[in-house]
C-alpha cells in the first residue's frame, strides 16, 4: 500500500512538472494528474499520460512563434498619395506616433485579443487624454487589423 502511495506521488510530481514546463500539454498533464487520483485508473496512468501528451509535445516543437505587436505599423494617409502614418509599439509598453502631430501615442498594452492604445490628442489649444480599446481581428508578421465597433482599421508592418 505504501509503495502504491509513493507511485501516486511520483506520478503527481511528473504531471506537475509537465504543467510547469509550459503551456503546451498543460491540459493533458492536468488530465493525467486527475487520472492519477482515481484508484481504478492508477495502473494505466503512465500509458494514458504518455499517449495524450507526446503527440501534442511533438507538434509543439515545430510550431512557429506567434507574431508580435511590437514594431512600426503604418497605413496610407487619406488624401495624400504616397504618405503614410501610424505608430510604433515598443517592447517596454511605450508607444510613439509616426507622422501624426495631433495624435500623440504614449503607451500600449494587449491581452492577445485587444490592443489598448493610450496617449493624448493635441489641437485647438486643447490637450485631451484618450485610451482606445481595439479588438484584434488579424495579426500576422506583416498585417494588423483591428475593429472599434463597426469601424475596421488596417496597418502594415514597416520594415
Amino acid at each position: 500500500m505504501k509503495e502504491l502511495q509513493n507511485e501516486k506521488r511520483i506520478c503527481q510530481r511528473k504531471c506537475l512538472l509537465a504543467i510547469l514546463d509550459g503551456p503546451v500539454g498543460a491540459d493533458f498533464a492536468k488530465v493525467g494528474l486527475m487520472l492519477c487520483s482515481f484508484g481504478k485508473l492508477f495502473m494505466h496512468r503512465r500509458l494514458l499520460l504518455a499517449s495524450l501528451s507526446l503527440p501534442l509535445l511533438a507538434s509543439c516543437a515545430s510550431r512557429p512563434s506567434a507574431p508580435t505587436l511590437t514594431g512600426r505599423w503604418l497605413q496610407p494617409v487619406p488624401g495624400m498619395p504616397g504618405a503614410e502614418q501610424g505608430f510604433e509599439l515598443l517592447p517596454d509598453g511605450s508607444a510613439r506616433s509616426l507622422s501624426m502631430v495631433s495624435l500623440v501615442y504614449e503607451r500600449w498594452s494587449s491581452d492577445g485579443r485587444t490592443l489598448v492604445l493610450a496617449g493624448k490628442s493635441v489641437g485647438n489649444r486643447q490637450t485631451i487624454p484618450f485610451e482606445e480599446r481595439l479588438l484584434i481581428v488579424k495579426l500576422t508578421e506583416t498585417e494588423l487589423r483591428v475593429r472599434n465597433g463597426d469601424f475596421e482599421l488596417a496597418w502594415h508592418r514597416a520594415l
